[in-house]
């Protein structure tokens, strides 16, 4: 999908973990690059917006990307092409 309105104008450019994938990554270390961002890319740390239940549920897909079911990895895909993707979050 495109960059968003925020990730356009941020330098250097945030990773991508979705496309440039983490899951050989240990889950703690996804957990703490999603809590607190990475240092010198323009990736924020979400600990302070996400529940630490979101942080771990992005963690553990993240890491299972690659490896969805059928219709997970549909609903992923349908979701990447579509408007809105955070704006339709689910509340925990």
């Amino acid at each position: 999908g495109a960059a968003s309105a925020i990730a356009k104008g941020l330098t250097p450019n945030p990773p991508q973990l979705a496309k440039q994938g983490v899951g050989d990554d240990p889950e703690a270390m996804t957990h703490w690059k999603i809590s607190h961002g990475i240092r010198f890319t323009g990736m924020p740390g979400f600990g302070q917006t996400l529940s630490d239940r979101e942080i771990w549920q992005l963690t553990l897909f993240l890491k299972r990307m690659d490896s969805l079911p059928s219709g997970a990895r549909e609903a992923w895909a349908s979701a990447r092409s579509g408007p809105g993707i955070a704006s339709s979050r689910p509340t925990p």
